[in-house]
């Protein structure tokens, strides 16, 4: 297998060196929004597989949007308190990645198998059923959660929220 590497890095210099040139470039009309406070919090994950992450995510909405619509990527540091209305949520202190489109979107049936491996909802030959999957194994081997909400004819939005660390022992080369 591959090797991963795990460090902490910063998340802002992560973002900024991983979403050249993103996907949108072949949605007709298609347009990328991107934003997220600067400087970001440092997380430990691998800056290829977030690049993996990242890739994969905008693909999956260019593809849901045949006829055009809008990418956004945003990103942001998050404190979250642990709910008593969400039993199981995440708490502590993250960084989010949040990838939302305007595409076609998802029922609550299509979004209950989006992370097993092999399923697809593309037509023969268009996708692999690995996309996701891969997006939750990474995402989840560096400690964060990811979510999905998505409506029919509403789009899709996905919040990945990785956990912020202290100290930066190893920066990525300029």
């Amino acid at each position: 297998g591959t090797a991963v590497s795990r460090s902490e890095r910063n998340a802002s210099t992560l973002w900024s060196r991983s979403h050249p040139p993103l996907p949108v470039g072949r949605v007709p009309g298609g347009r990328r929004n991107t934003s997220g406070p600067e400087p970001l919090g440092n997380v430990r994950v691998d800056p290829m597989q977030i690049q993996q992450v990242i890739m994969n995510l905008a693909f999956n909405a260019r593809d849901a949007m045949p006829n055009g619509g809008k990418l956004v990527i945003k990103t942001a540091d998050v404190d979250l308190e642990v709910s008593r209305l969400a039993p199981g949520a995440p708490s502590g202190r993250f960084v989010a990645l949040i990838v939302a489109d305007t595409g076609y979107g998802m029922d609550e049936k299509t979004r209950t198998h989006i992370f097993e491996p092999f399923f697809t909802t593309k037509e023969q030959g268009k996708g692999t059923g690995l996309g996701l999957p891969t997006v939750y194994g990474i995402v989840t081997q560096s400690g964060g959660t990811i979510s999905v909400e998505s409506e029919p004819g509403k789009g899709t939005r996905v919040t990945v929220l990785l956990p912020r660390v202290e100290a930066v022992k190893e920066e990525l080369p300029t």
